[in-house]
Parts: structure tokens; sequence; C-alpha cells
């Protein structure tokens, strides 16, 4: 009897017979595996070819075979040359077993026993012994939780039992391995010891680094009954390790590049994994946490029209119900402690077209809950360093704000409801005499009145993270107390006081008149006259500040040690005057910062060396910590008195600094000394091991 398609066939020939020497011979020829594809969920590739013989089945049976399965593949997996004999041994009145395993060549698993069916208990023996077996044929077992799995596991197993309840036992070494976190998208290489026994599968000594050679360590196990219902329960304690390396497309709640210190839990079943651990952030860290999603931006590119099949789909829809993709992700929950340091960055992107952007360096103690699922919940509280808010508006302003050291979020459930409170100032040097109560036009006009000092527009946001109570405010903190006026011929027609004038013309400001001088600055960079708003060239500026803005964020983007601010300003006869560029580099792992500020103007008769230094600043933390910091400085005094006639050289003041910083809950605590304080920490603290990986 034989069944056959093309090349492939299934032949049956001989007899069942009393007579023990009647052979009854089953052949198989050229077998295509993917016959049974539609049975699995995995795709499997390969020919098989063999044949069984069985005689003397009626007494005394004999079975044997001789199989073997060319390129074997499991979803474009090559397993490789699978070939096996299996012979009845009437003597012992068992099945002998011999597999074998080749790959490239090489051969990679050995497998030599029997299977004695008068033990029904444990009737399987089987030593295995595997050569650089590739570790990728697992891959398929662990889909939505790792991929592009590789390496060479080297070891020697007993499986004993039944075929369907298989018992391993021994120990195995992993070598050269890699495998991707698919949720994280960060690729770590380890190896280490596999072992087996009746429950579990451990894992032992495992040294992992990822891409960076930053390394980790990890110790646990799998526990499974028969290898199903798998439970997992693995620690893993890192240093300056990579945890994060996603893009938009991966996921549009949070993205970016994370690296971080502490230790890690990964415990529970694959179908409902909790990862739980504390990490401090380290240098290189750059989050990125979009509030409209990527729904919107997906949304603009759909097209308005597709074209579907012109089947009744409504019929086709209620009598094929949807099956479970098994792409279909398995269920992850994290929840993280995270103690955030300035050597993170981190976005809050409220609108990436226009550039409406919360950017900057701060320090936070954050707890993370999040799953695979969609939810995501954010505790506690993010204090700014040093950042940049980008102020939008219509689309036509959109202007750059320094965010001011102190200014905070603070998270208690949904990250979309955080509550701002946050002061960024936007400077600009302006002329004030559209503040001073004198309004004669030779004072106006004149020289010492015409010339710019710097003047702060205070944005203020304060409450839910989408939708803040905005409020603005404008400072002038370097105002001379008296301008001496002179006319064109250089004689005195009296004075100014500038600081006072200005303190008078803000307090006779309402809301209304106050939003308007703020707009003035921002959009016109100029007060405006109490009886005037004239609006020429304001779409003109602020298009050329959007320029500026967004050329300074990419260049920024390109060094993440680099930052760079520069402001084009006007193309008027004050524009070489007003152009702003600020540099800031920082070297040693953030603890050097090298900073440059000021324009490239000679307007106050500065040398041509300190004209292009400007002002400059080097700042270096003496301990990792920042609590012991050294501060060298050069800049020009712009605002002294004697300097209230254009033309006169300005002062230049260079100095240095040493600060310390303490962090205290009473006032005792501050006489006492750094090793008592660290006498009575360590003293709070349980003793840990010192290879835990906390420290």
């Amino acid at each position: 009897m034989r069944v056959h398609h093309g090349k492939e066939s299934v032949s049956l020939d001989g007899f069942a017979s009393e007579d023990p020497g009647k052979v009854l011979t089953l052949n198989i020829d050229s077998l295509g595996l993917d016959i049974v594809n539609s049975l699995l969920l995995e795709k499997v590739f390969g020919v098989v070819n063999g044949n069984v013989q069985a005689k003397d089945l009626y007494h005394n049976p004999f079975i044997q075979n001789n199989l073997t399965i060319k390129n074997l593949m499991v979803d474009q997996f090559l397993v490789g040359d699978v070939s096996g004999t299996n012979q009845w041994n009437r003597e012992q009145k068992r099945f002998d077993l011999n597999f074998s395993l080749e790959r490239d060549g090489k051969q990679t698993v050995e497998m030599n026993g029997f299977y004695d069916p008068a033990q029904r208990a444990s009737p399987l023996w089987v030593n295995a012994k595997l050569v650089n077996t590739n570790i990728k044929m697992v891959e398929p077992f662990m889909r939505g939780i790792f991929s592009q799995m590789d390496g060479a596991l080297t070891g020697d197993y007993t499986i004993t039992g039944t075929f369907l309840e298989p018992i391993v036992k021994g120990t195995g070494k992993i070598e050269s391995a890699q495998l991707t976190v698919d949720y994280l998208k960060t690729k770590y290489f380890f190896s280490g010891d596999l072992g087996f026994n009746p429950k579990q599968i451990l894992f032992k000594n495992f040294k992992i680094h990822d891409e960076l050679k930053n390394k980790a360590t990890l110790e646990g196990y799998i526990a499974h009954r028969n290898y199903n219902e798998m439970r997992i329960d693995l620690t893993a304690a890192f240093a300056n390790f990579q945890l994060l390396n996603t893009t938009p497309k991966d996921n549009d709640l949070f993205y970016g590049q994370a690296y971080g210190t502490g230790n890690m839990n990964m415990l529970g079943p694959l179908n409902n994994l909790k990862i739980s651990g504390t990490a401090r952030s380290q240098k290189g860290t750059r989050i990125f946490i979009p509030l409209n999603g990527s729904t919107e931006t997906s949304v603009a590119k759909k097209d308005f029209v597709t074209f579907v099949n012109f089947s009744d789909t409504l019929k086709q829809d209620k009598k094929q119900p949807k099956s479970k993709t098994k792409n279909e992700p398995t269920g992850i929950t994290m929840d993280m402690n995270l103690d955030i340091t300035p050597d993170a960055y981190a976005e809050i992107i409220f609108d990436i077209r226009s550039g409406d952007i919360i950017r900057g360096y701060g320090r936070g103690d954050l707890k993370l809950q999040l799953d695979t699922k969609g939810e995501f919940n954010m505790f506690g509280d993010y204090e700014f360093e040093r950042g940049n808010y980008n102020f939008t508006l219509y689309d036509i302003i959109n202007k750059e704000f320094s965010i001011n050291k102190g200014s905070r979020i603070t998270w208690l459930g949904d990250p979309y409801s955080g509550i701002l409170n946050i002061v960024a100032s936007y400077k600009q040097l302006v002329s004030f005499a559209p503040t001073v109560s004198n309004q004669d036009p030779n004072v106006i006009n004149s020289p010492q009145m015409r010339r710019k000092y710097p003047a702060e527009v205070q944005l203020k946001l304060d409450g839910a993270m989408m939708s803040p109570q905005i409020n603005f405010d404008i400072a002038a903190t370097d105002l001379p107390n008296t301008v001496p006026i002179t006319n064109s011929t250089g004689s005195s027609i009296g004075s100014v006081s500038l600081n006072n004038d200005f303190k008078a013309f803000k307090a006779q400001l309402n809301e209304q008149e106050l939003k308007r001088q703020v707009f003035s600055l921002i959009m016109l960079r100029r007060f405006s006259p109490p009886d005037a708003f004239a609006t020429g060239n304001s779409l003109y500026n602020s298009v050329s500040e959007l320029f500026s803005n967004q050329l300074s964020y990419w260049l920024t983007q390109v060094d993440q040690n680099l930052e760079v601010n520069f402001d084009l300003g006007n193309f008027d006869q004050e524009a070489f005057n007003t152009f702003q560029l600020r540099l800031s580099y920082s070297f040693l792992n953030g603890r050097l910062r090298v900073t440059r500020d000021g324009a490239f103007n000679n307007q106050y008769n500065r040398s041509e060396v300190s004209n292009m230094l400007g002002d400059w600043t080097v700042d270096y933390l003496l301990t990792p910590d920042g609590k012991f910091k050294v501060k060298m400085y050069s800049r020009n005094n712009i605002n002294q008195l004697a300097n209230t006639s254009l033309g006169t050289q300005t002062a230049v003041t260079t100095g240095f600094s040493l600060m310390n910083t303490q962090n205290f809950n009473n006032w005792r605590d501050l006489l006492i000394s750094a090793r008592e304080r660290r006498r009575r920490e360590m003293a709070q603290q349980p003793k840990k091991d010192e290879d835990d990986g906390t420290k």
C-alpha cells in the first residue's frame, strides 16, 4: 500500500503474521514535515526519510526503525540534521535508543539510552550529551518575552520518566550567548551554568553585559510542572547597565535609553510576569514622554479612503470569531523605584511638531507601575536642576524659557495628570526708556537710555500638566539706581532713577497691561510705551526665534555632553549687538563643565580675546555626589554706574568659589561631623553583602 504526492511517499509492505519470519515494513521517502503545520503553532520544515520494521508481533515482537530528518527548521531557524535508530532488544525486552543532531557538519547532540515498557513508572532512561548546541531552538517557547536568542550550550543531562512527563537532570554551560528583551528592546550578552532538576531550570553564576560592556549578574530558577505552568524567579544586580532602548514606534507611553545601577527581580508565571526593582539613573539616560501619544501622528499619515474586499464583511465577522494571534505579547507588569540623578536627561513632549517641550536635568524619587497591556502609573517628585521650556502659542509664538532650579513636577498616578510647579525665565536685552517717568524726547532718545539692559520674563506654570494655570511676571535685577543723561554735545541734562522708575512702572500695571508688556518683550523684544502697542515685524521676529530655538535643540542632540543655545535676534541695526551664543560642554562623566555665554560684539570696548571668550564659567564637582564643587568664572559687568556712557571700558570680574551643599532635617545635623553622620547612617541600615549589586 503506497500513498504519494510528487516525490513524497509513504508505503506499507509485508505481513502481520504468526510466522516469525514474516516482516512488515513502513517506508517513508522524502516526506515534508510542513504537512503538520496546520496542527502546530510553530512552523516546522524538513524532509523525513527512513523505515520501520516489525516481525513476530504475536509472540516475541521485534521492532526497529531508522529515521532521518534533513534540514530540520523551526520558524526559519535551522536546527540541523536529525538521525536515529530504535531497536527492540529481545534479551532485555526493551527498546535501545540512539539519536543524534548534526548542524553545519558538527554533531551537537548525542542521545543514547533505552525505553523499558515493563517499568511503567519510569520506562525512559537516556543520556544526552550536548556540544555547542544552539539555544535558539527554545526561542519559540519564549515568544513575547525574548527574541534574537543565540549561543552555545555544552553539558551532560539524564532524561528519565515517560515521554509525556520527562524528568531531566544535569548541568551545562552556556557560552557566547545573547538575547533581546522584547519590551525593553535591550540586547544582552551572557554566559553561565544551566542546570535541570525534576521541578526547576536553574540559572547559576550568570554573567551578563550590555552592548556597551556594562556588567550585571543573574541568579534564580524557572519552576514548572512537567514544563508547563512555568513560573520565573530570577534576581539580577547591575551597575551602569542599559535598562531601556526603545523608540516611539516601540512604545508611545515613553521611550528612550536608560542606564542604571541597582537590582531587579522577575517573579511569576510567564503570562503574568512581574518585574520589580530599585535603580539609580546613570549617565547616558535619555527619557522621552509624549503626552499626545503616537495616535495623532499615525492617524495623520493614514489615507482618507481605504479600499476593502467587496465581499460581505459583516457576515464574515459574524461567522468567523476572532482568534488570538500567536504574536500577542505576554502580560508583563513592572514596578520600579527610581532614584533620578542630574545625569539623566528627560523630555515631556506636549507637541513635537510645534516644539512645545519641557526638557532638562534634575533629581527625583519616582515609582513607576506599568504593563504591556497599557497601564502606566507614576508616583513621586521630580525637581529640575536645569532645563528649558519651549513656550508655543498658535504656532506664532515660540520662545525658549530657561527653567529655574527648584521647579518641580509631582505625579500622583496618571503620568499625564502630573502637577506642575515650574518657574521659567526668558531673558532679553532691551531699552528701558519706555518705563521711565520722564518721557522728554531729549531723555528717552539719549545714548544712555538707548542702552540695553537685561529684562526677564517669568513664566509660571501651576496645576495639572495638560491644563496648567499660566501666569507671567517681569523682573530686572541689575538696573543702576541713577543714570546720568547727556545731550549730543556731551552736556549734562539731568539724570534718571532707572531702577526706581521701573519699579513704579511695574506697580502701575494691571493684569491685562502686564500681559501686554510680556507679549511686547517676547514678540517685539522691547517695552511698549503706555499708550502704544506696535506689532510691526512681530511675526518675522517670532519666526526668527522659532528657527533659533529649533536649531539650538537639534545641535544639542548631536552630543549629549553639548548644550548649544543661540539667538539670531532681529536683522536691524542692533542685530549684531543683540546676537547671543551660549556653549556648554561636560567632561569626565559630567563632573567638569565649561560654559561660554554672551555676544560677539565689542560694544563695550573689550579686548578681542575677551570679546571672543565672552562670559565663561568652569564648574568641577570635587565629589561624585556634587556636595563639594569648585567654580571659576569671568564675566563682564555691563551695569556698573561707571559704564553709563557708550564707548567706556567694561569692568571684568574674575572669581573663584568653593561650595559645599548639605541636606539636613534639623539644625543640629549641621554640627555633626561627616564621620559621625556616616556611622549613624550605617547603624540604621541592615548590613548588606558587598556583592549584592546595590552599592
